[in-house]
């Protein structure tokens, strides 16, 4: 039977979802786009295909799977497609301004290989067909021949935040929290300002999921030439398991903040000036919002003191979700001024989420079955730069090493939490500080390391005079020399011995690095990573790095969130 295909794509999303300054707009034009692409609405059930094409659209029959900004459907004739294709795409255009559209209708080839060439009796012509139609529409997007857009009449009201037509519909803000509803007790906030704490710093976060490409690509080399609904059934079920998973993620994370907050009110300290304005923060305001929410693509926004505690906590529920079936993702964490460009922060978030995964892919490379999940962050003082290698390039030290290259002041990227990814207990991880991990971070590119001396740091105040610390960034960006004579003041000198708590914490770990003593009397770390002797600077896999300046430039804007969990191990 004669078959086509059809790819309906949301073009240009962040730029549709981040076009309001309001972070309760943002969230609505996330859930517009989800709506947009078949998914249904939580409690509504409603759905946009049968709403937009009506009898020409039967989701049993026509749907192929939805997810990630994108949905593929098949038809049994080409008048059907063209005509639900135009009839959607109207739809679009009329009820959600600016949101842009691509779609490109593929004639269903039972003969076309697959990209290896094999046998004729191993055709995989579903996944080659499939593989065709994104090709087919990647071009199109390139090229933009066809791009459209609504312009405004001139009569409609007009959003006085955005100055851009106002929405037909304005329920879509909840329809992303009825997905992940917010626990007892608590609401989301709906305003920047509500996110802030007395720092008036805010963090974006765009969490990323590792190697989900290779899983569709393992979906299709099982898929043989017949079984085109198997491989439908498969690609619905996975895009369906992911999205739940990372929901689920978020919803514990959001139940984990509430819990520490509720025992630690302290920890929600707003800005004064949120405090005494007209529209100050309500009581059960929830320091976290989610904005993004599709599939393995995610963002969400924190108070900036706890940003990276909830990316951590979001990235360790991500590996233990309440199915079982654990994913590994990568995280970016972008802090910012509340008056920051939120779509540069954004944009800086999911560079920081890039730059973790190249520390995942170099781990990968030595270790193909391992599963990693990284972590990167920048703390933004004011400076607007380029894009993060300018940013990162103002981390290089004014000296140079052996091999005549400048240090670096930062550890960041860091290896979160790792395990092998054939393993059908997610709870089984890796020891991150030996084999390929610690080869490669030298026990101290982890999280663990840099929160554990965070929370070192917090305990010398009070017997280190503050400015002194924070003066150390200077000494860093100097370079090693300088380091080391301004850390042989006696205040400051024993800020070294943090090192060594901060990379083992249990007695028995540091009891066994206690009992390997060199010949001059200096502690050396055993193992096959370079050893600490007092200095500032080590070696992680051939690059000098500083082991303090990550704690150190985060003192002020890092609060740790232990859960009841983590408090009784």
């Amino acid at each position: 039977m004669e078959k086509f295909l059809l790819k309906l794509e949301v073009s240009r999303k962040q730029a549709y979802i981040f076009s309001s300054k309001r972070l309760r707009d943002n969230a609505a034009r996330s859930a517009e786009i989800d709506f947009v692409t078949g998914h249904l609405t939580r409690l509504q059930q409603r759905d946009f295909f049968k709403e937009a094409a009506g009898d020409l659209y039967d989701r049993a029959e026509n749907l192929v799977y939805t997810g990630g900004g994108h949905a593929v459907l098949q038809f049994d004739d080409e008048e059907q497609a063209t005509a639900f294709a135009r009839r959607v795409t109207k739809a679009a255009m009329e009820r959600f301004h600016g949101m842009e559209l691509f779609v490109k209708r593929f004639r269903y080839d039972e003969n076309i290989l697959g990209d290896e060439r094999p046998p004729a009796f191993l055709r995989k012509t579903g996944a080659a067909n499939l593989r065709a139609l994104s090709r087919q529409l990647a071009e199109k997007k390139a090229l933009r021949r066809n791009a459209v857009g609504q312009i405004s009449f001139g009569v409609e009201k007009l959003n006085r935040h955005t100055f851009q037509p106002e929405p037909l519909e304005n329920e879509w803000a909840e329809s992303l929290e009825e997905s992940v509803k917010e626990p007892d007790g608590c609401a989301y906030p709906s305003r920047i300002e509500h996110l802030c704490g007395e720092d008036n710093f805010m963090a974006v976060v765009h969490i990323d999921g590792n190697g989900m490409g290779t899983r569709v690509n393992e979906i299709y080399n099982q898929e043989s030439e017949t079984d085109w609904d198997g491989l439908r059934k498969e690609l619905d079920d996975f895009s369906k398991t992911v999205d739940a998973a990372f929901k689920s993620a978020f919803r514990r994370t959001a139940e984990q903040v509430a819990a520490y907050l509720a025992k630690n009110p302290e920890t929600l300290n707003h800005t004064p000036k949120a405090s005494l304005s007209n529209d100050p923060p309500p009581a059960d305001a929830l320091p976290i919002r989610p904005v993004i929410l599709a599939g393995d693509d995610v963002c969400f926004v924190t108070m900036g003191n706890i940003g990276l505690e909830c990316a951590r906590l979001f990235l360790e529920n991500l590996i233990n979700p309440e199915n079982g079936k654990g994913y590994y993702a990568c995280a970016g964490v972008a802090l910012v001024h509340r008056k920051y460009p939120f779509h540069k922060a954004y944009k800086l978030a999911d560079e920081l989420c890039s730059n973790a995964k190249k520390l995942v892919a170099e781990i990968r490379e030595k270790e193909q079955k391992l599963g990693v999940s990284a972590m990167d962050w920048h703390i933004e003082f004011g400076q607007l730069r380029g894009d993060l290698d300018e940013i990162r390039r103002a981390y290089d030290t004014e000296d140079r090493d052996k091999q005549g290259k400048p240090r670096r002041m930062e550890l960041r990227p860091v290896v979160l939490l790792a395990g092998d990814e054939d393993e059908k207990d997610a709870s089984k991880r890796v020891d991150i500080d030996s084999g390929v991990c610690g080869e490669i971070t030298g026990g101290v590119r982890t999280y663990d390391y840099f929160k554990a001396l965070c929370q070192a740091m917090w305990g010398e105040y009070g017997q280190t005079a503050r400015g002194k610390i924070k003066d150390l960034r200077t000494a860093f960006k100097q370079g090693e020399v300088e380091s080391r004579y301004f850390l042989r003041s006696r205040e400051v000198s024993h800020l070294l011995d943090q090192a060594f708590p901060a990379k083992y914490r249990t007695k028995a770990e540091q009891w066994n690095q206690f009992k390997d003593i060199s010949d001059n009397g200096e502690k050396v770390f055993s193992g096959k990573t370079a050893s600490f002797r007092g200095e500032a600077f080590k070696d992680v896999n051939r690059v000098s790095r500083c082991l303090f300046f990550d704690a150190v430039e985060m003192i002020d804007h890092f609060t740790a969130l232990e859960t009841r969990e983590e408090a009784e191990t």
